[in-house]
């Protein structure tokens, strides 16, 4: 729910919704709108923020992507645009500063946060994923950004109001300009597998950016039992299957084997390659990219024509 908009200048826009000001959307302010994260979590935002805007409007902190409303602790990615450009990760409680810590990785004031990730496990705190360092090489939206922040407590915190934009409902002193475009909360760790298949469907969706597939299936027929030809992205392993196909005569011929190749990166400046074809039996193949590599072709095989013997 838009919780607050007192000057009115926030909008939605095509792809999410464009903070300009102390806008803020919020759960409800009932029982049934507050809840905990518990001690292990993970928040992630995709969003347009540019911090050198949030610095000229502000002149101060800027505003929270995912927060309690009522606390910068117990679980937050906000942005601190005071002449630093930062993205942080505060975690805490209202008692002490043992959780207090702001983990967090320097972006610069013209840089700008895309993907964000923070992850809480018992007492340890992250912030995973982030905006790249504009000043490096680096400029991939998904660079991982610091390592684990250990603290002392395992505090789980109390149930509260949850919000989006603004450090606080109806304006407060940290306000926030930029368009969030996704928010996702799980009471839970994700696993790395998880978090990539995020990345990659954030990638498609909003950026444009489809990701790699590993896995290409190819065969003689179309109409076939089992996953259809085409190409597949896999995060850790991936089973696939073909049954009987129908030829253009209507025959149904019986699946015999397969052949995988492997993607062969070429040297420098030259193109990759597949490589040699390895011919396997029977009709279901799993991928596992630690054992198959990067990429790979997968082709099934089905019996041929057979040979027609006329005796007069």
């Amino acid at each position: 729910t838009l919780a607050g908009n007192p000057s009115g200048e926030s909008h939605w826009v095509d792809d999410g919704y464009l903070f300009a000001s102390n806008a803020v959307f919020a759960t409800a302010d009932t029982s049934t709108g507050k809840f905990s994260l518990g001690h292990a979590y993970t928040m992630q935002a995709v969003s347009d923020v540019n911090f050198a805007d949030n610095l000229r409007a502000s002149n101060a902190q800027g505003g929270t992507f995912v927060s309690p409303i009522d606390h910068y602790a117990y679980g937050s990615i906000w942005i601190k645009s005071d002449g630093t450009g930062t993205i942080q990760h505060r975690t805490g409680d209202t008692t002490g500063a043992a959780w207090d810590m702001n983990a967090g990785v320097i972006v610069g004031t013209e840089g700008h946060a895309t993907y964000l990730t923070a992850l809480r496990n018992g007492n340890s705190t992250a912030l995973v994923e982030g905006t790249a360092y504009p000043t490096t090489s680096n400029t991939k939206r998904n660079q991982a950004c610091i390592d684990w922040s250990e603290g002392s407590k395992d505090v789980t915190a109390a149930a509260t109001r949850w919000g989006v934009g603004s450090a606080s409902v109806g304006g407060g002193s940290h306000p926030l300009y930029g368009t969030i475009k996704s928010v996702r909360l799980y009471d839970r760790m994700l696993s790395e597998d998880e978090l990539a298949w995020n990345r990659s469907v954030d990638s498609a969706r909003f950026f444009g950016e489809l990701a790699t597939t590993n896995v290409v299936v190819e065969g003689k027929y179309t109409k076939y039992d089992g996953l259809p030809a085409g190409s597949y992205e896999v995060f850790g392993e991936g089973v696939f299957t073909a049954g009987p196909a129908t030829d253009g005569n209507g025959k149904t011929r019986k699946v015999v084997g397969y052949t995988i190749s492997k993607w062969e990166k070429g040297e420098k400046g030259e193109k990759g390659d597949w490589g040699a074809p390895v011919r396997h039996d029977g009709a279901s193949y799993t991928y596992n990219k630690a054992v198959d590599g990067e990429k790979v072709k997968l082709t099934w095989q089905w019996e041929p024509d057979g040979l027609t013997l006329i005796v007069w």
